[in-house]
């Protein structure tokens, strides 16, 4: 009995919808004063490079603009270690439902046919996210609800 350590291992789960290896959970913390002092050194360009427009808009509405890009590069970071590959940053996009509730709003065209959820909190000077990809037995989960703006299907 080892104790797994790879963060984008697929597990065989209980939930009957669920066969195995259709789960896959990606964990990342981010460090707000970090990001705050990248931004400091490379300024636009390394908010560019990592960030959509939509999420640059978003974070700079709030009072706490660091803690929000903190949290959406947790969420990419996350995405990316529970997939197991390198995607582009930019073809990661995190919005926020009316509701408040995170989701991935553009995902890359590889991601298609799984369902994904987000989870962020930051909190004490860190960011965090967990993401979750799964697929069920019936095949590709639900498609369009991100297109209507719930963050649900998050697909994009």
């Amino acid at each position: 009995m080892g104790v797994e350590t790879e963060a984008e291992a697929e597990v065989d789960h209980p939930v009957p919808e669920l066969g195995p290896g259709k789960l896959k959970i990606g964990l990342d913390l981010v460090e707000v004063a970090r990001v705050e002092r990248l931004i400091d050194r490379w300024g636009e360009r390394f908010l560019e490079r990592l960030f959509t427009p939509a999420e640059l808009d978003y974070a700079r509405a709030r009072r706490r603009p660091g803690e929000h890009l903190a949290a959406r590069l947790a969420a990419k970071e996350a995405l990316i270690k529970a997939w197991g590959r390198p995607l582009r940053w930019r073809e990661i996009e995190v919005a926020t439902a009316p509701s408040g509730e995170p989701f991935f709003s553009r995902l890359p065209a590889e991601l298609a046919s799984w369902g994904v959820r987000l989870s962020l909190s930051h909190t004490g000077g860190l960011a965090a996210a967990v993401v979750l990809l799964f697929r069920g037995k019936r095949g590709a989960p639900r498609r369009g609800a991100a297109e209507r703006g719930s963050p649900g299907g998050a697909r994009g």
